[in-house]
């Protein structure tokens, strides 16, 4: 987890634990809460956005890697073939 999504989750946790605890009072509780909610979602946004770019970078390293099995291939066709040409001198 990013370190955003750790905020607002402690964020919002603290506030519903002041709430129920009875620290606030009735006024209070409703602007905690709406904070708790919006920290809320502003955690679940911020662990989306960490997911895509994970996969995002997933996807470049699959890439690379796909690249890096051609060139060894590659390498291991070119090595064959000199050991051929050595073998037929």
């Amino acid at each position: 987890m990013g370190l955003n999504v750790i905020f607002f989750h402690w964020q919002a946790s603290y506030a519903v634990l002041l709430i129920k605890d009875g620290v606030v009072s009735g006024d209070q509780c409703l602007e905690l809460l709406m904070v708790a909610l919006n920290d809320h979602g502003k955690a679940v946004e911020s662990l989306t956005n960490s997911i895509r770019e994970m996969k995002k970078k997933l996807s470049d390293l699959e890439l690379v890697m796909e690249e890096l099995d051609n060139v060894k291939k590659s390498m291991k066709a070119a090595m064959v073939e000199k050991l051929r040409k050595t073998r037929n001198r």
